[in-house]
């Protein structure tokens, strides 16, 4: 996980280079079973990715409002690939199975059970 924190930028600006900077990042809570059932799946991708925990930020509850007026969902986990909003966990786990995510990473797609 980067260093760079919501202290050193705004939290929109600390979002858009977030989002800019890694080709995946999830953003979640340590705590949220559906944060870590996407994180499992990133993990049988066997693909790198940047985590976020909101839980963990002092300006967490303002980054989830930017969140949210991006792309119009507040739960967690909130996922980007190339900089581009993918859904929530369901949607993912969808993208998965279609190859769709892999496709986008660049990896082989890989049985998926």
């Amino acid at each position: 996980m980067s260093t760079t924190t919501t202290t050193t930028l705004s939290v929109k600006e600390f979002l858009t280079e977030t989002i800019n900077s890694h080709q995946l990042v999830i953003f979640s809570k340590s705590y949220c079973p559906h944060s870590n059932k996407a994180k499992f799946a990133i993990h049988k991708l066997r693909v790198i990715y940047h985590s976020v925990e909101v839980d963990n930020l002092d300006k967490g509850e303002e980054l989830l409002d930017e969140l949210e007026a991006l792309t119009g969902q507040r739960k967690v986990p909130i996922i980007f690939i190339d900089g581009e909003f993918v859904g929530d966990v369901n949607k993912f786990l969808e993208k998965i199975e279609s190859g769709e995510v892999q496709k986008k990473l660049g990896v082989n797609p890989i049985p998926w059970d």
